[in-house]
């Protein structure tokens, strides 16, 4: 009978092999969580923050549950449920809403820049399973940190005190769902992380509500358009990559997406807002290169 508790793919395939589905799910974060950044604060511009995330996750939830079930997944029982709302509030409400209350005080990019810390984060927070990183993954950690100290040099972190608050609030609270969806069972493939949007986009709106949010401003275009590419790219395919991504890599590795998307970030500026690259950015970006090579070699990923 099969172990239902040991971590495996979310999703299955017949055209690639288990070896790589991970490492194409974890590019395919690297890509497009560097945009969502970017796509958030147009978003802001329309949406208050909870309601925001609340329409992103709900929405994907929704139809990542139709497709399921038409696929004839079985309706989550009671403990997976629970399981998976405890992941997607500590991910979505958590994690993503404390990223859109950033950005409210915080550039995109800045945003983008303090979630580089996220390995120390999920290595601290994996570090109460007593899953601690290897002395390669903490070399790796390290030489990344020093990429970050690089990018922030030239002040990027100036800006609101309380927007760097809600980051690294959030950032925490990511980091345990985190851990969390490394152990807990949840439904395999689409249904788990339909389960997952769905409670943690519900939270939302109950914060909303609690909050007072309300849409009360007129609907942009460009705001419009960025909710669609959030919930379509942005959860529905790159949510459901990063769940395969942490059941079946490394923590250090599945979380250095936290390093590209800072570079990514500062990219979609330049073309999208005319900012410039400095030196030190660009002498960052080497640096974090060599801080994935390093994580990447330094233990092979750990495919159930």
């Amino acid at each position: 009978m099969e172990d239902n508790r040991a971590p495996r793919p979310a999703i299955s395939t017949n055209k690639v092999s288990p070896a790589t589905l991970p490492l194409l799910s974890l590019l395919c974060i690297y890509v497009v969580w560097g945009s969502t950044y970017l796509a958030i604060r147009y978003a802001l511009d329309s949406f208050p923050p909870f309601l925001l995330i609340g329409i992103r996750f709900v929405t994907a939830g929704v139809v990542l549950f139709a497709i399921a079930r038409l696929r004839g997944a079985p309706v989550p029982t009671r403990i997976e449920w629970r399981n998976a709302g405890l992941i997607g509030a500590l991910l979505l409400a958590g994690g993503t809403a404390g990223t859109a209350l950033a950005e409210q005080t915080i550039p995109s990019s800045t945003s983008a820049i303090i979630v580089a810390s996220a390995p120390v984060w999920n290595a601290l927070a994996l570090g109460l399973f007593r899953e601690w990183p290897s002395r390669g993954e903490w070399l790796g950690i390290a030489v990344g940190l020093v990429g970050v100290v690089l990018l922030t040099a030239d002040g990027a972190l100036q800006g609101s005190v309380i927007g760097v608050a809600f980051q690294l609030a959030g950032l925490t609270l990511w980091a345990l769902g985190s851990a969390f969806g490394r152990r807990l069972h949840v439904p395999k493939g689409a249904m788990g992380h339909a389960a997952e949007m769905l409670v943690g986009g519900a939270v939302c709106f109950i914060i909303a509500a609690f909050k007072g949010e309300a849409l009360d401003r007129p609907i942009l275009p460009e705001s419009m358009l960025a909710l669609v590419y959030l919930t379509v790219i942005g959860s529905m395919l790159a949510f459901s990559a990063y769940m395969i991504v942490i059941r079946n890599l490394r923590p250090a590795l599945a979380s250095s997406y936290a390093y590209v998307n800072p570079v990514v970030a500062i990219a979609l500026g330049v073309a999208m807002r005319g900012e410039v690259i400095t030196p030190n950015q660009l002498i960052a970006v080497g640096v974090i290169f060599v801080a994935l090579v390093v994580m990447t070699l330094a233990r092979p990923p750990n495919y159930a």
